[in-house]
């Protein structure tokens, strides 16, 4: 992965895919895309990071990290315009400039109506890849030992001890 960008200014929008004759963006890729804007750190070391960080979070916070985690799931959970899959196939544009995410404001649907859960959810991303912006980049996984469906997942799907898979894992 490239460095945060700082010396660019770049839009990505779900436009410029289809330009190139791809499927939309999904907010998913977008966020991938403003933590790189954002940090010089690898998005990918966020997965399955403490408590909160990746899939069924839950259990205290295990630092700040985790603590950025915990408040983006909050704000995807508030994003009230949003429902379903939306929380992670809502396009959105964003550009990136001096290594911020700026959110563009959302475009006015047939109805005049602004269409506000891709809105919502860029919100939520820029806000988390600032609140990672201040901390570290993860150089091992936090390991959250007290998150029951965690370690449900990971026994369920893998058959194994989870304590065991959490480290070989993550």
């Amino acid at each position: 992965l490239s460095g945060n960008g700082n010396s660019s200014s770049r839009e990505v929008s779900s436009s410029s895919l289809e330009a190139r004759g791809k499927r939309s963006k999904r907010s998913v890729i977008h966020l991938y895309h403003m933590l790189t804007c954002t940090t010089d750190c690898n998005p990918i070391s966020y997965k399955g990071y403490g408590c909160y960080c990746g899939f069924l979070g839950d259990g205290p916070v295990v630092d700040g990290i985790d603590e950025c985690c915990k408040k983006h799931d909050w704000c995807y959970e508030d994003a009230r315009s949003c429902s379903g899959l939306e929380w992670y196939l809502a396009p959105y544009k964003w550009h990136c400039n001096g290594g911020r995410p700026y959110c563009v404001p959302p475009a006015k649907g047939l109805l005049m109506i602004p269409r506000t859960c891709g809105h919502q959810l860029c919100e939520c991303d820029r806000a988390f890849a600032e609140c990672l912006r201040h901390q570290p980049c993860p150089k091992s996984k936090a390991m959250c030992v007290s998150s029951p469906w965690r370690k449900w997942f990971l026994f369920r799907k893998l058959g194994r001890p989870a304590s065991l898979l959490m480290q070989t894992i993550f």
